[in-house]
C-alpha cells in the first residue's frame, strides 16, 4: 500500500464559464481503476466560485475615498475647517447591506505614523448610499493632530449575507495635510 496523496484536478476556464459563478456549485469525480469495471464516485463537495468581475468594484476595483482639496492639493484649515469628509463614490457592483470599513490614517512629514491621527468608522448601505455614495466625516482634531505631514485612507467593503461577494478592500488614497494657522510654524495640537 502507498502512502496518501492530494490529487490535483484542474478545471478549464471554459467549463467553469459554462458552470457560472454561486454560492454552493457541486463538485464530484469518479475513480477508475485498469481492469476493474466498477467505477468509484467521490462524495459530493460544494465549493463557491466567484468572478472578479462580480466582485464590489469589478475587475477594476474600487478607488479610494475623494477629499476636498486646496487648488495645490492639500487638505487644510480653508477646506476642512471642521473636519474632512472621505466620500466614496458609487461603485460597481454596489448594493444595499454591503458595510464599508473607512481607515484614516495620519503620517508626519518624513512618514512616521502619528497614532492618535488615526480614525475609523463603519456604514451599512442603504438606497440612498448606492444611488449617491456615502461622506464618512473624519474629525477636525484628527487633521490637526496631523498639523503638517500626510494622511492615508481606504476602506473595505463586506458583502451583504447571503451574496455571492468577497470582501474587497479599495485603492489607498494618500494626501498631503497641513492644517497650520497662518503665521504657526507648527501645530500645537499633538496628543
Amino acid at each position: 500500500m502507498t502512502a496518501q496523496q492530494d490529487m490535483i484536478i484542474p478545471v478549464v476556464n471554459s467549463i467553469m464559464k459554462a458552470q457560472g459563478t454561486g454560492a454552493e456549485i457541486p463538485v464530484r469525480y469518479t475513480v477508475v481503476r485498469d481492469g476493474n469495471p466498477n467505477p468509484t464516485p467521490s462524495p459530493i463537495q460544494t465549493v463557491t466560485v466567484r468572478s472578479r468581475e462580480e466582485l464590489p468594484g469589478g475587475a477594476d476595483g474600487i478607488d479610494g475615498p475623494v477629499f476636498e482639496l486646496t487648488p495645490t492639493g492639500y487638505i487644510s484649515l480653508v477646506v476642512a475647517p471642521n473636519g474632512t469628509k472621505g466620500l466614496i463614490k458609487p461603485y460597481v457592483n454596489i448594493s444595499k447591506n454591503q458595510k464599508l470599513f473607512f481607515t484614516f490614517k495620519g503620517y508626519d512629514l518624513t512618514n512616521n505614523p502619528i497614532d492618535a491621527a488615526t480614525f475609523t468608522a463603519t456604514r451599512e448601505l442603504d438606497e440612498q448610499d448606492v444611488l449617491n455614495g456615502y461622506s464618512f466625516q473624519v474629525p477636525f482634531n484628527i487633521l490637526r493632530t496631523i498639523c503638517h505631514g500626510y494622511c492615508e485612507a481606504y476602506i473595505r467593503v463586506e458583502p451583504a449575507a447571503g451574496s455571492n461577494q468577497s470582501a474587497v478592500t479599495s485603492r489607498m488614497t494618500r494626501v498631503p495635510v497641513d492644517m497650520r494657522r497662518t503665521n504657526e510654524s507648527a501645530c500645537t495640537l499633538r496628543a
